[in-house]
């Protein structure tokens, strides 16, 4: 069987092939490192909103792969809006719950400009999916992938994903201290 359309991504230089077979195990374990933390520290909300976006991370890179038809087709039209939606919007809100005993989400400000962030990401996302399904969209060169706007909100994700953890580690003392410290670190590699 021979796939209907080139799978995005797949590149057909010796490092386009490599990157392609380094994301399957990268993109599995991220899946499932989402699902044990859903299911071992589900009872605290920031733990099971970053299992969820871990999860949507990992739906972004398998909705591609898939071969071409109906259900692809579907998948990248409203999956992957919605991955985006989840992933970029659930890392920031997990790195503003730290520290658990005076999170940075309390304040009003930075909840403030959390909403706006989100709602910014919420903008571009259903823009993106009624883009993709063919709806008249007012400002269609906002939402595609590679503008202005999805580059300034993926580099706020990063910025508040980097930044959060360190504020949090500056104000607190400790082991949980050292646990910022690890979260902070993971959430740079990602």
């Amino acid at each position: 069987m021979r796939p209907v359309a080139k799978a995005p991504g797949n590149d057909a230089t010796l490092f386009g092939a490599l990157a392609q077979v380094m994301m399957w195990p990268s993109t599995t374990i991220t899946l499932a490192i989402g699902a044990m933390i859903g299911w071992r520290r589900g009872h605290t909300r920031a733990m099971r909103v970053l299992s969820l976006a871990l999860m949507a991370g990992s739906v972004n890179f398998f909705y591609s792969r898939l071969p071409g038809g109906a259900i692809q087709d579907w998948s990248a039209k409203l999956l992957r809006p919605c991955a985006y939606y989840v992933a970029f919007v659930g890392f920031p809100y997990f790195a503003l719950t730290l520290p658990e005993r005076l999170p940075l989400l309390r304040t009003g400000f930075v909840r403030g400009a959390f909403v706006i962030f989100s709602l910014a990401w919420l903008f571009f996302v259903t823009g993106l999916s009624t883009d993709r399904f063919g709806a008249h969209w007012p400002w269609p060169a906002l939402v595609r992938p590679g503008t202005a706007l999805s580059d300034f909100l993926e580099l706020g994700t990063a910025a508040i994903a980097i930044c959060a953890p360190w504020f949090a580690w500056k104000r607190s003392v400790g082991v949980e201290r050292q646990r910022i410290a690890w979260k902070g670190a993971c959430l740079g590699c990602i």
